[in-house]
């Protein structure tokens, strides 16, 4: 489950990425930037729609949520392997997380803290880069709707599909 900012968000983002001093890495294309709400790895198909309901009653009642960027980090700490944008709490964002943990985690993990941000460049296989913290003034902008996503990876990157989008605030 996901949530893309607005197209021109993303665009920017990749802009000031570009301004870091990285090792190679492929940047994500904007129109598939995301916030990765919860992660489900493989379904099988008759599992479907009890997750499409998952995701409808999760974001039941949740307003839009606002964010931004507040900073280009790479992540995770030990041996990083990408740079995301780090967005500001956003309690709606939160409540859906908390709420498709809650309804779909298969082993929930009690040590694992959700970091709300979009991926913006992944680093080549085997490079290495030293640990980036850049705080940045992120414009405000809105998440409107939650994404459920089927990925395909491929050699050239991920392939997103989007199954079911449902609206925030209505």
């Amino acid at each position: 489950m996901a949530a893309r900012p607005p197209l021109a968000v993303a665009e920017g983002l990749r802009e000031r990425v570009t301004e870091l001093n990285l090792p190679a890495h492929r940047l994500v294309p904007a129109c598939q930037i995301h916030v990765t709400l919860h992660f489900l790895g493989p379904v099988p198909v008759r599992e479907l729609d009890d997750i499409r309901e998952s995701v409808r009653r999760s974001a039941a009642g949740v307003a839009v949520a606002q964010t931004c960027a507040e900073a280009l980090r790479t992540l995770p700490k030990r041996a990083p392997r990408l740079v995301a944008a780090v967005l500001s709490e956003s309690p709606p964002l939160l409540e859906v997380h908390r709420r498709l943990v809650q309804r779909l985690a298969r082993r929930p993990r009690a040590d694992s803290r959700f970091l709300p941000h979009l991926t913006i460049c992944r680093f080549r296989s085997g490079e290495r880069c030293d640990e980036i913290d850049v705080p940045i003034d992120g414009s405000p902008f809105q998440l409107e709707r939650i994404e459920l996503m089927r990925s395909t990876l491929l050699p050239e990157g991920a392939r997103y599909e989007t199954l079911e989008t449902v609206q925030l605030g209505a």
